[in-house]
């Protein structure tokens, strides 16, 4: 395929995870306001909005590309194949290794992500429209020549052309149905465990989800019917496995990846979205339970602050010992686990966590307008999704083998002193829109606690 630019004149930063794996958030700057500026938002947003494109970055000295592959709900089968084929594919199309940084989130280990036979399944995909670089995917350009940065899913402006042509080489998206379904190339990916619509596939369910059993698209209908056998027939298969199988393929799967980033002499950081490999637990009578705590163990409910638990950290290896050797295959030189008083291997959540306190999972789609009145559904938790902007401390943490890309510390400095004014600021219910002040976090915290947690 010829195209009219050098690539070898770029310097790539490769992505992936599950809706945690949104890294490129952080580097390229991507904010959405708590509340628009006026009676809830303040004046401080749009300064956040705006902080100067030349003092967001420590030395940058190229242009970089960031192609993110993640996908949400997705398990570490995903997080493997989708790293190793867009690196695998910038390598095709003659990209040096040294100008490629990988970065992988990789999710819970108990989300088990199956691929289609494609035999039994090829008539339904080739009915259907896959979307391509679709939310978590995404392709963005941080052009230093310029100072602006290009995103391929940005409908306010021309999409750059090496974004349009970078995406005729790379095709990861999510298949156009009720089910959600990621997509590489012609192979089809579902981590039925992570999908509501097939929890209760009843004819209620499937309605509720946008799905017509019986309508004027009957077509459609039969498709829809399809994808619900088959991610219910792969859901069975997924509740039979045991524990510690799920664990052993969770370790093959960021070894396989590991190695082969290894093979092909790219620089690499690995990290989780929270702590997996610690907090196991023997129960007695040869149960084993993983004994994670949530934040309502961990948040002092007067001053609404963290306090530490005192846990026994047992380590996964150590409940189950025949993971062991298979443990030592880990790189952990490239594998960032966050350690506190608090915490033992933790990940995104941990990290940020602890750096910015219970807060950090304050977004736009939880705020209603009665406060007193909310559900708590999206109250703070682990799993609910920090907001963007703060990825740029797990980039700053995590990512230490990227020599091409460093997130200045006066920029770090700027997002967590706004974070920070916004806690205290009783003027406005976000100052900044980065989270709300503490008065209402306690608001919203009490009446989650008291709905039950």
């Amino acid at each position: 395929m010829m195209n009219k630019f050098n690539w070898n004149d770029y310097k790539y930063i490769v992505s992936t995870g599950c809706s945690y794996g949104v890294v490129k958030s952080g580097i390229t700057h991507e904010f959405s306001s708590m509340f628009p500026e006026g009676k809830a938002g303040g004046p401080g947003a749009t300064e956040v909005e705006s902080y100067p494109f030349d003092l967001r970055y420590d030395n940058l000295n190229d242009n970089v590309i960031v192609i993110s592959c993640a996908l949400s709900s997705s398990g570490a089968r995903w997080q493997s194949d989708s790293s190793i084929y867009v690196v695998g594919k910038l390598l095709e199309m003659g990209v040096h290794s040294d100008n490629i940084y990988c970065f992988v989130e990789w999710s819970e280990f108990q989300r088990n992500t199956f691929t289609s036979i494609q035999t039994s399944m090829d008539k339904v995909w080739k009915q259907l429209k896959v979307k391509w670089n679709i939310d978590e995917q995404d392709i963005r350009f941080i052009d230093k020549d310029n100072k602006r940065i290009f995103r391929s899913q940005n409908p306010n402006e021309d999409e750059h052309d090496i974004l349009t042509e970078l995406k005729k080489y790379i095709k990861v998206g999510v298949l156009d149905s009720h089910v959600r379904v990621g997509v590489i190339e012609d192979e089809y990916y579902i981590t039925p465990s992570q999908v509501p619509a097939l929890w209760n596939p009843d004819h209620g369910d499937r309605e509720k989800w946008g799905v017509k059993v019986i309508g004027e698209n009957a077509v459609k209908d039969v498709i829809d019917i399809k994808l619900d056998l088959w991610g219910n027939h792969l859901l069975e298969i997924d509740k039979l496995l045991h524990t510690e199988l799920m664990f052993h393929d969770y370790i093959d799967y960021i070894v396989n990846t590991q190695n082969f980033l290894k093979l092909n002499n790219i620089k690499y950081n690995f990290t989780f979205i929270n702590s997996q490999f610690s907090k196991w637990l023997h129960q007695g009578g040869g149960t084993i339970q993983f004994d994670r705590k949530g934040l309502n163990d961990l948040v002092n409910q007067e001053t609404f602050e963290l306090q530490k638990i005192d846990t026994p950290n047992t380590k996964v290896e150590d409940v189950f010992t025949n993971i062991k050797q298979k443990f030592k295959n880990l790189d952990l030189s490239n594998i960032y686990f966050h350690n506190s008083d608090r915490y033992q291997r933790g990940g995104i959540d941990e990290i940020l966590l602890d750096k910015l306190g219970p807060t950090i999972y304050n977004q736009p789609y939880m705020k209603s307008d009665d406060f007193s009145n909310h559900g708590g559904t999206d109250i703070p938790n682990f799993g609910l999704h920090p907001k963007e902007l703060l990825y740029s401390f797990v980039w700053d943490i995590v990512a230490s083998n990227c020599n091409f890309l460093k997130l200045s510390k006066q920029y770090l400095d700027f997002i967590e002193t706004r974070f920070n004014q916004d806690l205290e600021n009783t003027d406005y219910e976000s100052y900044n829109g980065l989270t709300l002040n503490k008065k209402l976090n306690k608001q919203l915290w009490t009446q989650w606690i008291k709905n039950g947690g």
